[in-house]
């Protein structure tokens, strides 16, 4: 008897003692700004730290690495992150299986922003996509996320802006979904038969060309530039380009 007390008291102090060593989602929400700051620092002081791309994270890669470490708890899935969200753009989708995280690299002319999503695949596990130059995605802040239903399923749509330099600005939308255990571009763009997912217009910073979408009439819209022959500048015409959602696709069109 006096043995199996002792055992239970023994397994008692294991908890308490674990319990209070165990961090809280604030703690490692802190953590991580801690983290950012500090890399801050150095882009501030405009060191690269050539030797953290060697680690292929960039130059903010310590905060990439401490921040997937957190994405991949699963206390995190319905953790606001609001004091982060101060430092860096956080959106989440309304089912809270997919959040889309981004936040300023540096740059010149152009700007340079990286990112991370957060996504719960099909069996319910958390899992984190590092976009990188193969994704295209290098350059894109996201500022704004939807939700559609397609073909009985979810569909995210980030909406972001990029600065190629040059002057250069565009802004897109990209569209993903959750396949098994992926997370993959959603083809919901037809463009005259060719299948995309992604949409964008980029003109000289000076026009700054939004992209529209209207919720209720489930359509992107913007303003149409065409080039000018002699001077080789874009010119804003009277017509828009338009992606409707017929059926399934976002149809686009020129009116």
């Amino acid at each position: 008897m006096l043995m199996k007390l002792g055992f239970y008291l023994f397994l008692i102090l294991v908890f308490v003692s674990f319990s209070a060593h165990a961090k809280t989602m604030k703690q490692h929400e802190n953590d991580l700004i801690s983290i950012f700051n500090t890399d801050l620092k150095y882009v501030n002081n405009n060191d690269d730290r050539p030797h953290s791309y060697e680690e292929g994270y960039g130059t903010f890669w310590r905060f990439r690495k401490a921040l997937k470490k957190v994405l991949l708890m699963k206390e995190s899935v319905h953790y606001p992150f609001d004091s982060l969200s101060q430092l860096i753009n956080i959106h989440q989708s309304l089912d809270k299986r997919f959040r889309s995280l981004t936040w300023y690299e540096g740059g010149g002319t152009g700007s340079s922003f990286d990112q991370v999503f957060q996504y719960v695949d099909e069996s319910n596990k958390i899992r984190v996509y590092e976009t990188g130059d193969e994704d295209g995605d290098f350059n894109n802040n996201y500022l704004r996320l939807e939700q559609l239903e397609i073909n009985k399923k979810p569909v995210y749509l980030v909406f972001g802006w990029s600065s190629g330099g040059g002057g250069t600005y565009c802004r897109c939308v990209k569209a993903f979904e959750i396949i098994g255990r992926r997370l993959a571009g959603a083809n919901i763009f037809n463009d005259s038969g060719s299948l995309g997912n992604e949409i964008y217009t980029c003109q000289p910073r000076m026009y700054k060309n939004e992209i529209i979408f209207d919720p209720i009439k489930n359509e992107f819209s913007y303003d149409l530039y065409v080039t000018d022959d002699e001077t080789g500048f874009p010119l804003k015409t009277k017509s828009k380009v338009y992606w409707k959602l017929i059926t399934n696709e976002f149809i686009k069109s020129m009116e």
